[in-house]
């Protein structure tokens, strides 16, 4: 009796510890106040429930987000239901996600028992019809038939000459608060120079690259290549001479327009050199018309085998682009807009010809005022619009607060993540155009605008700024990486783009252009675009960019292929490996860190570590990028690690590499920079100016180093 007794305890004790609630589970747990985990799938065979959806605001501690329970249900069915939290998922999305599970067990109910996962598609009926739908832009957002017309059959310049006849005396072009042009006067010069253009041999689709700074000379030489029939392809002077030269090989050119020959390297890159000041002085000559090529704008992005890659914009891609702005906070012949990043971007074109085919003032100013007084400059243009990336739009909101600017009423902001909070408190004092769109689909293709409170609302599940809608003519499609299938709602996948705005492919690669530029399964006829973005299409019609799906990365809003990195670093004898990673440092911002390994007979060892590289060879390293890549595009950190983590499946280990930097606080990372490696004994630079001075004196005092 006493055995049994002492079983039956035994038992009781067991029982008491055979079982543990979530709750128990996550108020003993380190995650205070989070949920130990995003989503549950339950069946509960008892409770019965009324509600198939139910929403909260928060929750507690052991708050699952997102909890999808089946149960039982008259007649042998099963019903399915959903609790979630209203800052995790969004109701439409959690709608569509049970039509996803139910459509699931239905294809399980119903399909053979050699059926394959590879074969359920759940995208049909209602939902195709709805994805569909919300694939083109809102009525809203897209363009007008007067629009539409006016695009058909037109060109950049075409659209650029009805403004001249429109408002031939309306200023076209402000440089500083000194130098004006109207449009009559821009069409004038741009007309004279393009007849000199083909007298000197340039014919309807050639690719004249411009190696000029920021300027009204810059814009002369635009319209001027425009006119002649060819395509102008925008180069920044400050870039490696390397990448320059690069791309004028690709281009084929007959000549080159510059700022000053007597310095200039391209004087035997080409037939010929030239500068729009001789265009401008030479004597008028008669040509014939022209007509003009495919192709308008020709811009460099980086590329992944370390050369950069040129996508080509149509004039039918230009003008569907600058027509298709229906209903969206664009220029108006009133406007000004300032031009901020380098001419070798896309941005450039769009803040460029949004004023120019608008009939608006387009405000330039030269680089070292952009860079280092930007408010000053915005101020002294009397700029009303501006677009940039959301590190520097994140520098206006203090500026907006104040009242100090009276002009600015539009930010468009794109290029990279948006924080949602910086977008709330930005949208109080002007209108914030979020935009979205590779160069590939003509600078951006899709937009969110928190206008109002409603717009605003929408971002409280949202920790960044949703890319928002398509416009204009734009498609947006959601499909598997390995296919084009379709996703579901709320599924994630990658962002493919159609429409008028899809470019035609890169310079002389048809094997890159064939991979990216793919048949429209979903438009006969058509072409779409395979973004290597990853995204969602939310069941209220906003769509969200989650990341990428290769090794292209942004930094500052500028786009990097790692891969053109790693390969200037390969180029250096001692480097053997190289890996390029964007990496959140401790001090919140995203840059660029290069890891490296140098064999030496003192590395080894089974456990990972980074060191600083040699004085010497960390020199070699940066300077050689220096001449091969642009600024932008330069490691922040360069590591020097004692071998290479290879995960299971033979790639390196990423996350590996990561935790090296990220175990350290901010001053330990700084050690791993140029600027710190250099103050061991290495090459200084003297400031030169004021800026320079303070800019020494604030790094060093972030770096703890002595200036």
């Amino acid at each position: 009796a006493t055995a049994l007794q002492q079983l039956q305890a035994d038992l009781d004790e067991i029982n008491e510890r055979g079982f543990v609630g979530l709750a128990d589970i996550s108020r003993v747990s380190r995650a205070k106040g989070t949920s130990i985990t995003h989503i549950l799938g339950a069946f509960d065979n008892l409770s019965p429930k009324d509600d198939i959806l139910s929403s909260t605001a928060a929750g507690g501690a052991a708050s699952i987000p997102l909890s999808v329970t089946g149960r039982p249900a008259d007649g042998g069915r099963i019903s399915v239901s959903a609790d979630f939290l209203s800052s995790f998922i969004i109701s439409d999305d959690a709608e569509w996600l049970l039509h996803n599970v139910v459509s699931i067990m239905d294809w399980i109910a119903s399909s053979q028992e050699d059926a394959t996962l590879a074969e359920l598609d759940i995208v049909h009926g209602t939902q195709l019809d709805r994805i569909m739908e919300l694939s083109a832009s809102p009525e809203r957002y897209q363009s007008s038939a007067e629009a539409q017309k006016e695009a058909a059959g037109s060109t950049l310049h075409g659209l650029f000459e009805r403004q001249v006849a429109r408002r031939p005396k309306k200023i076209a072009v402000q440089f500083g608060t000194t130098h004006f042009m109207t449009y009559e006067d821009l069409d004038m010069k741009a007309t004279h120079a393009s007849r000199v253009l083909i007298a000197n041999g340039v014919r309807a689709g050639d690719m004249i690259p411009l190696n000029i700074h920021k300027s009204p000379a810059l814009i002369i030489s635009m319209l001027a290549t425009l006119k002649a029939g060819a395509a102008y392809v925008p180069m920044e002077p400050s870039h490696p001479w390397t990448r320059r030269e690069r791309i004028v090989i690709q281009t084929a050119c007959p000549l080159i327009l510059v700022e000053d020959p007597s310095s200039d390297p391209f004087l035997d890159a080409a037939k010929a050199v030239m500068t729009v000041e001789d265009l401008l002085n030479a004597s008028d000559v008669a040509v014939e018309d022209p007509g003009f090529g495919e192709i308008a704008i020709l811009i460099f992005t980086s590329g992944t085998t370390g050369l950069p890659k040129g996508v080509m914009f149509g004039h039918d891609n230009a003008c569907a682009y600058f027509t298709s702005r229906q209903g969206i906070a664009r220029e108006t012949a009133w406007g000004r807009r300032l031009n901020f990043p380098s001419v070798a971007f896309d941005v450039s074109a769009a803040d460029t010809w949004s004023a120019l085919t608008s009939g608006a003032c387009l405000c330039l100013a030269s680089s070292a005022s952009l860079q280092s007084e930007l408010g000053e400059t915005l101020q002294g243009s009397c700029a009303s619009s501006i677009f940039v990336t959301p590190s520097v739009g994140g520098l206006f909101r203090q500026q907006l607060e104040s009242g100090a600017d009276r002009y600015l009423q539009t930010i468009f902001v794109g290029g990279e993540r948006f924080g949602s909070d910086t977008c709330r408190a930005m949208a109080q004092f002007c209108t914030v155009q979020a935009v979205y769109g590779p160069t590939e689909t003509t600078i951006d293709c899709t937009q969110f605008e928190p206008a109002n409170a409603s717009s605003c609302h929408q971002l409280d599940a949202h920790q960044y700024v949703p890319i928002g809608w398509p416009h204009g003519r734009t498609r947006i499609y959601i499909v598997d990486t390995e296919s084009t299938k379709l996703r579901p709602i709320g599924a994630v996948g990658e962002i493919c783009v159609g429409g008028p705005q899809v470019t035609k492919g890169y310079l002389n690669d048809s094997v890159k252009t064939n991979a990216k530029y793919i048949e429209n399964p979903y438009e006969s006829g058509t072409i779409l675009y395979r973004t290597g973005d990853l995204g969602r299409l939310h069941g209220n019609g906003l769509f969200e960019c989650v990341g990428r799906a290769d090794g292209q990365v942004k930094i500052r809003g500028l786009r990097i292929e790692t891969g053109e990195v790693e390969s200037g670093l390969l180029e250096i004898e001692a480097i053997k490996h190289a890996r390029v990673l964007k990496m959140d440092l401790a001090d919140g911002i995203d840059r660029l860190i290069a890891f490296v390994h140098v064999p030496t007979d003192e590395q080894g060892g089974k456990t990972l570590s980074s060191s600083a590289m040699n004085a010497e060879l960390a020199n070699i390293a940066w300077s050689h990028l220096e001449t091969v890549v642009p600024a932008y595009m330069l490691p922040f950190l360069l590591v020097q690690v004692n071998f290479v983590p290879i995960t299971p499946n033979g790639k390196i280990d990423d996350r590996q590499l990561r935790t090296l930097i990220e175990t350290l606080s901010f001053e330990q990372q700084a050690k791993f920079s140029q600027i710190a490696m250099e103050g061991n004994g290495n090459r200084a630079t003297q400031p030169e100016n004021e800026t320079q001075t303070k800019l020494r004196a604030l790094w060093a005092k972030v770096l703890q180093l002595d200036e």
